[in-house]
Parts: C-alpha cells; sequence; structure tokens
C-alpha cells in the first residue's frame, strides 16, 4: 500500500529497489521502516542482491539518524513472519534511534539450553547453510579488500 502511494508517508529514501518512510506508529522520534518495492513476504523469499542492497541502506539510513536525532544507538530489526512479530505481510527493516532511557523493549525472554541441546541445534541450523563455493571465496577476496583499503587510510 506505501509503495502503491495509497497510504499517506513521510519518505525518506528511494531508489529503483526499495523505499524507506518514517513509521506510522514509531517506537522513538525518527524510527523509519525500509522495504523492498517488489512484494516479499519474508526475507528468506528475497534474492541475495536485494537483500544484500536492503542492508547496505539499511546501513546508511541507520548513520543519517544517529547524526539527525543525536541518537546513542539504533536498533536495525526485522520481524520475519507472524511468529516474530511481523505485523504487516511485507518484508520491513526497522531502523530505530535508541536514547538511554527510552523504555523500548525488544521483548523476550531468555531461554536455556543444555550443551548437548545447544550441540545438536547447531548441528541442524548447519545442515541447512548452502553457499557456493564461488560465494565464499569472492567473499573471503572482498573482505581482505577492505581490510587492505582501511589500512591504507590509517594515518
Amino acid at each position: 500500500m506505501i509503495s502503491a502511494g495509497k497510504v499517506d508517508v513521510f519518505d525518506i529514501y528511494e531508489d529503483n529497489l526499495v523505499k524507506a518512510v518514517l513509521d506510522i506508529k514509531p517506537a522513538n522520534k525518527g524510527h523509519m521502516v525500509l522495504f523492498p518495492k517488489e512484494h516479499f513476504q519474508i526475507m528468506g523469499l528475497m534474492h541475495d542482491e536485494l537483500v544484500m542492497h536492503m542492508f547496505k541502506i539499511a546501513n546508511m539510513l541507520s548513520r543519517a539518524v544517529f547524526d539527525a536525532m543525536k541518537a546513542q544507538g539504533t536498533n536495525v530489526y526485522v520481524a520475519n513472519g507472524q511468529a516474530a512479530g511481523q505485523l504487516v505481510q511485507h518484508v520491513l527493516v526497522h531502523i530505530i534511534p535508541r536514547f538511554k532511557d527510552d523504555k523500548i523493549t525488544i521483548p523476550w525472554q531468555a531461554k536455556e539450553f543444555s550443551e548437548e541441546e545447544m550441540k545438536n541445534i547447531t548441528k541442524e541450523i548447519k545442515s541447512k547453510i548452502f553457499i557456493k563455493k564461488e560465494e565464499t571465496v569472492k567473499k573471503e577476496v572482498k573482505i581482505e579488500e577492505i581490510k587492505e583499503e582501511r589500512r591504507r587510510r590509517l594515518p
């Protein structure tokens, strides 16, 4: 509805793939939501390039809201599915400026698992991770390039 212009919003950022607007029910001053223009109900349905682009923009917006709102921190938050608190059936990345004593909570109560359960959980998750060999190599090269660029910038 927002990307189709059916809801009045305060635009923050837009390109050909994503759009960011102030949240209409903000947790704090400057709280915005970033979303892909193409409809995806959950992030797992998006293609990797779009996810990368969206989080690159989320990082840029996080820096901007830090400065603009004089925030002391930010939460970059995705509720992925109804069980995770997703209220609208479209992928949203919340960028929430945070301030000391702002009384915002992201609710969960920590659970404890035995070491054996943790090992089993680790094994289950790892068995579902599939990365193409060339993607791993490209990422490692990029990380080394970034580290080298940062070293050159240091005085």
